[in-house]
């Protein structure tokens, strides 16, 4: 049987909060603040690493999975870590120039 690369979803799996199926933004959006995110770093960063690496990473994986994750980061490194905040802008950045200059291509 050949190895098959675990999707986002795969990775992230069904979560349960107080008996209810919560969606993973809802899980990160609750450690917000708490530091929790960076008690868990084999299953955050596995995550990250695994987007990176699949190549796969859809729409709804972005949208429901990494920018939670991001989005949590990036709130963070703003308070706690600016030479880190300036880099994510820095990226954000460089991804939206190039977004912009191939616009008129897009739709």
């Amino acid at each position: 049987m050949g190895n098959k690369k675990k999707s986002l979803r795969d990775l992230v799996g069904e979560i349960t909060q107080e008996g209810k199926v919560i969606t993973f933004a809802q899980y990160v959006r609750g450690l917000s603040g708490s530091e929790a995110i960076y008690r868990e770093p084999d299953f955050f960063r596995k995550i990250l690493t695994t987007a990176l690496q699949s190549g796969e990473s859809d729409y709804l994986d972005v949208q429901e999975i990494l920018s939670p994750i991001v989005t949590e980061v990036l709130l963070d490194t703003v308070q706690v870590d600016h030479k880190a905040y300036i880099s994510i802008v820095e990226a954000v950045i460089t991804a939206y120039d190039r977004m912009a200059a191939g616009s008129k291509s897009l739709y």
